[in-house]
């Protein structure tokens, strides 16, 4: 895979990608095929390149990064000062009680499993979780959902849709329908709204959904 193939648009600050479900963003150990890697093979070997954020290996969708350090602080500091807007679409097996709400939820950080643990009410080392979302259809293939993304907690959807009984189709690490044979998970970062780090213009980035086993016949 080659950088050019994933680029949605870029500038002379930042670049954006559409991330494929199951790949990392940052480098591993004895892989090649991260989406760090195939950036830097993009800018010619130069170490000049930035994550500003950052999508769980399964989940595909919009990922933004610096071309200088100037505007990995801007961008991510916009992220901080919660000015960037994260649009998702995840599809689950199961309906929520409420075609359109928020859910609220404190999430407790399991190291060892590498999961998040959504709780109603606070707890000392607990994160306050937030997300709004709406119901855009349902087919024979599952319940599609509208989220925007209010805090940007690890596992942050995955664990609070699974906490609501609506677990993301294809995430069996929190109960979902598996989807034998795909490396991903029916969880898309949709769009990223933000202001350029230079004009201080207010951007739009948008991925196209994957043709995937996660996505089948969705409008």
């Amino acid at each position: 895979m080659r950088l050019q193939n994933i680029l949605l648009a870029e500038t002379s600050s930042w670049f954006a990608v559409n991330k494929p479900s199951g790949i990392s963003v940052e480098r591993q150990p004895g892989a090649s095929d991260t989406l760090e890697d195939l950036a830097l093979n993009y800018a010619g070997g130069k170490k000049g390149i930035w994550i500003v954020h950052r999508l769980d290996r399964p989940t595909s969708g919009v990922v933004l990064m610096a071309k200088k350090k100037g505007a990995l602080t801007n961008i991510q500091e916009q992220f901080r000062n919660g000015k960037v807007q994260k649009i998702y679409l995840a599809r689950t097996q199961h309906k929520p009680d409420q075609d359109q709400g928020a859910l609220r939820h404190w999430l407790v950080k399991d190291q060892k499993a590498k999961t998040a643990r959504a709780l109603s009410h606070p707890e000392t080392s607990a994160q306050e979780a937030l997300l709004r979302y709406h119901i855009v259809s349902c087919q024979e293939s599952g319940w599609l959902w509208r989220i925007e993304l209010l805090s940007g907690r690890f596992h942050q959807i995955r664990a609070q849709l699974s906490a609501i009984g609506c677990p993301v189709i294809g995430d069996t690490l929190y109960g979902g329908l598996s989807l034998p044979g795909y490396p991903g998970i029916a969880l898309h970062a949709l769009e990223l709204h933000f202001y350029d780090p230079n004009t201080g213009e207010p951007v739009t980035v948008r991925a196209p959904q994957p043709e995937s086993p996660a996505w089948p016949l969705v409008p």
